[in-house]
């Protein structure tokens, strides 16, 4: 400073200088195709210091971090839906400010054009395993889709998501939002005339108000099997006795589906079937309710005079022919009474109708009948046996019509009874080939009653039954509501047979484990405990 010239200072501080946050901004395409990588691309910058990394995120989850410029992440979404992605700057200093969203909506590719694949015509399933595109397509090939009204055709298509039940790809029944109807199909022609099984493995969320196996336009009314819920397993489901009479079968998946409710079918047949191991008699054993009851399950009553319809009923009291209970009638006053149910979907041709009694005798009219299959009505008196079980047997019942109403008639007095168990309703040829003589056994004899070990199951279950002669036997396990939760076809030889069962997919609970073959037929109960 030169003469007489100063400067004053007073109260000195040392204070940080304050950071400014940076700025940022989030660029990304607002459509995607499901499978497609994504490209998020940030801009960051700070006035007074530097970008230390810039974080991406979907919603509040963390997608990935950039730590210099270019900020940029490629992503690829798993799913569906509409996404809200922001990117989050922080500096040198510690400050971060968090961008703007972005809205992404990933749909499903689009529908791909392919070149038709024509029905082969010669009785085989066309692209049974979804492999036939080599891609995740919404119009598989060989296939056909029906949709609800509001319904886009969008939520029938095949993927690799979840993992196919062999090769690649699956048939799948989903949508994100909203309530869907969906049917898809596709007709097999130069089927030869005959009866056969459709089967596939499937996996289903459950829940669904309808889910369904479908069998139509064969010449008979439609068949259906429910798809139920599998626990994340694959499960296969059949549909039986398919009688082909004019040389094709429409197959098909129906859902009627609410919201984020799915189902993934795969490995599809449609294949001859052998009627001879097929029991049309629905709860022909008097197990399906797990009790003693008024109205057994998928049985009807017709009652005569004065009657009540709780002169008929099922009971275990005092022994059942197999399993825990079996039907009755009686009352301590004169009744008349008739339990019957309809079969439908037969294959016209020659059948034999069997049941297991026990009877006090005396009654005026005590018979098994079977009527309205397109001719008169047929019946085999029901003989006195108040200790043993007997079977009697209406043979050649010629059906005409695809049905049958087979029943127990009872007019009896005051105080008289009569049991029935194990009803069956067999072609003709499958009855006549059955040499087991079941009237033989006796009750210590382990051929009897087929045996389930451990029972409570865990994982599985080890059946042992006895047959006579190599057979086919089908293993048919159902909930208490008669839905089946899981289906095996076995290859039983002559003698004592073992088969292992896997439970692990089945929720704790109770179940019916029947067996149906050319010459056996028994339910049983099996409990599950995990």
């Amino acid at each position: 400073a030169k003469s007489n010239q100063s400067i004053y200072f007073d109260d000195v501080t040392l204070d940080p200088q304050k950071n400014t946050a940076p700025t940022v901004t989030l660029a990304a395409t607002s459509n995607l195709v499901l499978g497609k990588a994504l490209t998020l691309s940030a801009t960051a910058t700070d006035t007074d210091g530097t970008i230390s990394k810039v974080e991406f995120f979907n919603g509040s989850t963390s997608l990935g971090t950039a730590t210099s410029a270019p900020y940029q992440l490629n992503w690829t979404p798993t799913t569906i839906g509409l996404y809200s992605l922001t990117a989050r700057a922080t500096d040198n200093m510690g400050a971060s400010t968090t961008s703007a969203a972005v809205s992404v909506q990933v749909a499903l590719p689009a529908i791909s054009p392919i070149a038709a694949v024509p029905t082969s015509g010669n009785g085989k399933v066309v692209n049974p395993g979804f492999e036939l595109d080599g891609a995740e397509v919404d119009a598989p090939a060989g296939w056909s889709t029906l949709v609800g009204n509001g319904t886009p055709a969008s939520v029938d298509y095949t993927e690799t998501y979840g993992g196919a039940h062999s090769g690649t790809y699956h048939g799948t029944h989903w949508r994100y939002a909203g309530a869907y109807e969906v049917y898809t199909y596709q007709t097999v022609t130069g089927l030869p005339n005959g009866t056969y099984a459709f089967s596939a493995w499937v996996k289903s969320s459950g829940g669904q108000p309808t889910a369904q196996l479908q069998a139509q336009n064969y010449g008979g009314s439609l068949l259906t099997t429910a798809i139920t819920a599998t626990n994340g397993n694959w499960v296969q489901l059949t549909v039986n006795g398919i009688n082909v009479t004019n040389g094709q079968c429409e197959i098909g998946f129906y859902s009627q589906a609410k919201s984020n409710q799915y189902i993934y079918f795969d490995d599809v047949t449609l294949a001859p079937q052998s009627v001879s191991t097929t029991n049309s008699v629905g709860n022909f054993s008097f197990e399906d309710d797990n009790a003693g009851v008024l109205a057994p399950r998928q049985w009807l009553t017709q009652t005569g005079g004065s009657t009540q319809a709780y002169a008929s009923y099922s009971e275990s009291y005092p022994n059942a022919h197999s399993g825990t209970y079996h039907g009755t009638h009686y009352r301590p006053e004169a009744y008349q009474i008739y339990t019957y149910q309809t079969l439908t979907g037969l294959a016209n041709g020659t059948y034999t109708l069997s049941a297991w009694v026990k009877s006090k005798g005396g009654q005026p009219v005590a018979q098994l009948r079977a009527q309205n299959y397109g001719g008169t009505l047929l019946s085999a008196a029901i003989p006195t046996s108040t200790t043993t079980w007997v079977q009697i047997t209406i043979p050649s019942v010629t059906v005409t019509n695809g049905q049958c109403e087979i029943g127990i008639y009872s007019q009896a007095n005051a105080g008289q009874w009569l049991y029935f168990d194990d009803i069956s309703f067999l072609p003709a040829s499958a009855s006549a080939a059955s040499s087991f003589a079941k009237a033989d056994l006796t009750a210590t004899d382990a051929a009897v009653i087929p045996a389930l070990y451990p029972n409570p199951a865990n994982d599985q279950v080890t059946l042992t039954t006895t047959v006579a002669q190599e057979s086919s036997v089908t293993i048919v396990i159902s909930d208490l509501q008669g839905n089946i939760m899981a289906s095996y076809q076995r290859k039983a030889v002559a003698g004592e047979n073992q088969f292992v069962l896997n439970t692990n997919s089945l929720a704790s609970g109770l179940y019916i484990l029947r067996i149906q073959g050319s010459d056996t037929s028994s339910a049983q109960r099996l409990e599950v405990k995990h």
